[in-house]
């Protein structure tokens, strides 16, 4: 009783000190504390990422225990570094599942990652939702265990796609892509054709490249000689910056458009000024005017270099309060005894999520367990991602 009053408490005190309200608790969990896993890139390839979306992970999991943890419990968060790896990331899935036995797990990070460890999550039935890979078909192939906080590619792509055609009057375009990515290639070989195909856009170069590849010098040179309108870009932030500064070397102005693997900091501090005029889509604006947008912003940005948040580390920090609310009222126990059903408690409360109250939108995640979501179209100018749509 004194647990439940306590974090019913912390309810009406949250929406002052973190950026999401929850709603008032009826939870009635036992033990110490709440466990939920979470996998993540912490070096190798993506690094990047997994030091942008700890800040992310450290400042929700503070807010939440400062007022009152998970139903009057405090969260802890077991993770696993997975090296953007399947093999690694399938195996770490294991380990939260059967060794750490948490009740559910955020992540992983990319769409390759997903691809491989969401249907061990559907076997080992444990409730993962993820934050950024967005390659089509993930979240519906992989029911009922398997969810995305994001909007896939399918529906993201166009608007940004559209407004850099109409924006450059572009006829013709050249592709570079990279080919031993699953997100990359879904890009390029997947949305990108029927958008050509569309917008009777003529494609005059396909270039590839492969995962750490450093020069690219020979794929700029053959897309400088096809002399295209426009450029079509599929990497992640390291080696799309390298490519984007290869090109302005090379002389070649031409305006570019990009798949979301280049979102975040990292990609403009990168790719500096030769960045500068790349368009984007993204379920996230930085300069949302929203009160919630603002505040998530200032936090964020105080505790990383002063740079702004990208939407793939935005909607880490929605998961985490999703998990909260959906653990807190959908008559978890938190007991080990009661793992499998409390699993299933939570798989059927991200089920039927709607209209969440995220930063700067409601979230609803659909019957094919992907997020429902406004998108943007963004472009580099000065230095930061700007709205242009």
């Amino acid at each position: 009783m004194k647990k439940t009053l306590f974090a019913a408490l912390s309810t009406c005190l949250i929406a002052g000190f973190g950026v999401l309200p929850t709603p008032v608790l009826s939870a009635n969990l036992v033990g110490k504390e709440v466990v939920v896993g979470w996998l993540e890139p912490f070096t190798g390839m993506g690094s990047a990422y997994g030091e942008e979306d700890s800040v992310t992970m450290n400042m929700a999991v503070e807010e939440i225990n400062s007022n009152g943890g998970v139903g009057g419990l405090p969260l802890r968060i077991i993770k696993y570094d997975t090296s953007w790896k399947g093999e690694q990331a399938i195996a770490m899935l294991k380990k939260l599942a059967q060794t750490d036995k948490v009740l559910a797990v955020m992540g992983p990070y990319s769409s390759a990652e997903s691809e491989v460890t969401f249907p061990v999550a559907n076997m080992l039935k444990i409730p993962i939702i993820g934050h950024a890979g967005s390659a089509p078909g993930l979240g519906e192939k992989n029911r009922p265990w398997a969810f995305r906080n994001v909007m896939p590619l399918t529906k993201t792509i166009e608007p940004a796609f559209a407004k850099w055609v109409q924006m450059y009057k572009i006829k013709t375009i050249a592709r570079i892509y990279e080919s031993t990515d699953f997100l990359n290639t879904s890009e390029a070989t997947g949305i990108l054709p029927p958008l050509l195909k569309k917008y009777g856009i003529q494609e005059v170069s396909t270039q590839t490249f492969s995962k750490r590849d450093i020069n690219f010098a020979a794929q700029v040179t053959a897309i400088k000689a096809a002399n295209p309108d426009g450029i079509w870009l599929s990497a992640i932030y390291e080696e799309g910056a390298n490519i984007v500064r290869e090109m302005r070397r090379q002389g070649m102005k031409q305006p570019i458009v990009a798949g979301v693997g280049i979102t975040g900091p990292s990609f403009i501090r990168l790719g500096g000024q030769a960045v500068e005029g790349i368009i984007e889509p993204s379920n996230f604006w930085a300069g949302n005017p929203d009160p919630k947008v603002q505040e998530f912003v200032k936090k964020w940005s105080a505790k990383y270099k002063g740079q702004l948040p990208p939407h793939y580390t935005v909607n880490l920090y929605e998961n985490v309060y999703i998990l909260k609310q959906v653990i807190e009222t959908s008559g978890v126990t938190n007991d080990p005894n009661n793992l499998d059903k409390d699993r299933e408690k939570i798989r059927n409360g991200l089920a039927v999520l709607k209209d969440f109250p995220g930063v700067g939108l409601k979230i609803t995640l659909g019957s094919d367990g992907d997020a429902l979501k406004s998108s943007y179209v963004l472009q580099v100018k000065n230095g930061v991602w700007e709205r242009i749509d």
